[in-house]
């Protein structure tokens, strides 16, 4: 009777095995959908602004740095800055550049004499979730409202500005760019460390970097004017110092972690305006520069501050404001074309058991590629292993995809699993043309469990 029982258990126990293992088959795997983001053609943006020299005045002799960052990098021979002779002195360029017009202001006085009502960019970069900060040269406090020492308000517009967002922003988005120490003519890497360390560190911090970052350097390191040397611009002697100072600031910005890791990254240096008597027709300085800019590039096509305001809306795809909305022609031509890439599902899990796996051995994911900035051509692809990676559980796909202009390239990527090796392993895709690269990844959780079954 005993062996009888016994044998009885046994068949119960090995019916009981073989169902969990059936069900183990019939399990599904669990994948996680990831939406596809959206990428500017520069994602990080610095804006650096001059002042007061034409274009003529940047020459190889004056200002060897600027002229050869130029040749390196983007440059326009055409772009006038102001619209027209009301955009004269300083401060209706500024208001131009943040709002698409000078606003009626025909001074330089400060924001209590000249408030600003109007829709500005701080508002559209606020309400469409862009990161922003605008960095001032020995400005003593946040959102400071007079000169005091390298500090002219009027070159700095967020303090003009009365609605909601921009005084919102202002006493934490306005920021001092160092110190109050900062030199007046600086002339070394430890000078640029005094001026601008907010900005370099906020460079430096990528998992917070702003994406758009405007820089108004102090009134003698923008060429405004100096008191050692002394010089008042357009100045050959103010245009050597700012050409000093911008050797040594370009060239920080440049090794910052932002822009070694964003291939998209870019600075743009040009002048609020020419202070000569051809507003609107003489040309200042312009460059773009970094690993989002062509490389030995020049343009002769026209340009003014509102087709740069323009371009930046578009950039990150902001609505137009009342007094830049229309047909003006985007600065796109400065910046490299590029693609943006993503996978759907970016995370998939395997489950394998003694019987088999589920949902297979292979599950397969979608590679995204889409152009930006007009670009189009082949991308080469490769599959690179996380540093834990298992001879069983890898990821494949086609070694290049061809990109069209205006339509996004899809292309199956596939997850394998087998072996006894459980783990979670981050592989990544890297899609590469002539001088841009950028990286995407596959997530693989892969789980061995012999007897095990999943729950429903």
């Amino acid at each position: 009777m005993t062996r009888l029982r016994d044998k009885r258990k046994k068949r119960v126990f090995a019916i009981f095995t073989l169902v969990i293992m059936l069900l183990g088959a019939l399990s599904v795997a669990r994948i996680q959908t990831v939406s596809a983001s959206t990428t500017p053609f520069s994602k990080h943006i610095v804006f650096i602004i001059m002042e007061n020299n034409p274009q003529s005045g940047i020459t190889s002799t004056t200002a060897p740095y600027m002229h050869s960052l130029a040749s390196t990098y983007a440059n326009s021979t055409n772009y006038v800055g102001p619209v027209s002779s009301s955009w004269s002195p300083s401060l209706p360029n500024y208001i131009g550049l943040t709002s698409g017009s000078t606003q009626g202001i025909t001074n330089d006085n400060g924001p209590s004499s000249n408030p600003v009502s109007a829709v500005n960019i701080i508002d559209k970069l606020d309400i469409a979730g862009v990161t922003f900060k605008f960095y001032m040269e020995n400005m003593l406090s946040n959102c400071y409202t007079s000169d005091s020492g390298g500090y002219y308000v009027h070159h700095n517009p967020i303090p003009y500005y009365t609605d909601t967002n921009a005084t919102s922003a202002c006493p934490t988005l306005d920021v001092p760019a160092g110190s109050t120490t900062c030199p007046l003519g600086a002339a070394s890497f430890s000078d640029i460390t005094t001026c601008d360390s907010s900005l370099i560190n906020d460079l430096n911090s990528t998992s917070s970097t702003p994406s758009f970052m405007w820089l108004t350097p102090n009134h003698c390191n923008d060429m405004h004017d100096c008191s050692s040397p002394s010089c008042s611009s357009p100045s050959s002697t103010c245009v050597g110092v700012g050409d000093t100072y911008l050797s040594y600031l370009v060239k920080s910005i440049l090794t910052t972690k932002t822009f070694e890791q964003d291939p998209t990254a870019t600075v743009i240096i040009t002048f609020d305006e020419c202070s000569c008597s051809g507003y609107g027709t003489t040309p200042v300085y312009f460059a773009v520069a970094g690993p989002g800019a062509v490389r030995s590039h020049s343009s002769s096509t026209k340009y003014t501050h509102i087709n740069l305001l323009q371009t930046w809306e578009n950039n990150w795809g902001l609505q137009c404001m009342a007094n830049d909305c229309g047909t003006l022609k985007l600065m796109t031509e400065f910046f490299i074309p590029s693609f943006v890439m993503s996978t759907s599902p970016s995370s998939v899990s395997i489950f394998c058991n003694l019987i088999g796996c589920e949902p297979g051995h292979t599950v397969n994911s979608t590679l995204t590629i889409t152009g930006v900035n007009g670009f189009n051509g082949l991308v080469t692809l490769s599959y690179i292993p996380p540093s834990n990676s298992v001879s069983g559980v890898y990821l494949t796909g086609q070694p290049t995809v061809n990109v069209q202009l205006g339509t996004p390239a899809l292309q199956n990527v596939t997850a394998h699993g087998s072996g006894t090796t459980s783990g979670t392993f981050v592989w990544t895709i890297n899609g590469s043309v002539q001088g841009f690269t950028i990286n995407t990844t596959v997530t693989i959780t892969y789980t061995w469990c012999a007897h095990c079954v999943l729950p429903p």
